[in-house]
């Protein structure tokens, strides 16, 4: 089930907000959600608008010490940022393979 949340105001002056990073309407992001000392990492959609993020499928949460991959019951007071996944490393790890086999292992 997805689930939408509004991005109130942006938390720190040391991170840039989605828009400030350049994040596309529509675009397809892993992300990390935190509220107290519970977390869900997952991946949503980012609309410029409100601005909001569609929350499409947890893939890994610990709430109230339970691990898991339940989506978080937010508060209000939730933080939420954009993060790399495995997924995100496998093209990068193919170009380092063909390049080591290119030239010789340097």
């Amino acid at each position: 089930m997805m689930q939408d949340f509004l991005m109130g105001v942006f938390f720190c002056c040391l991170f840039f907000s989605f828009a400030e990073a350049g994040v596309p309407d529509g675009a397809k992001v892993a992300y990390l959600l935190t509220e107290g000392g519970d977390f869900e990492l997952g991946e949503g959609v980012y609309a410029s608008a409100g601005p909001t993020l569609t929350r499409a499928a947890a893939i890994r949460s610990k709430i109230a010490g339970t691990a898991g991959t339940a989506k978080l019951t937010l508060a209000g007071g939730g933080e939420v940022r954009i993060v790399a996944v495995a997924a995100d490393y496998k093209p990068l790890r193919s170009v380092a393979a063909l390049a080591h086999r290119a030239f010789g292992g340097i």
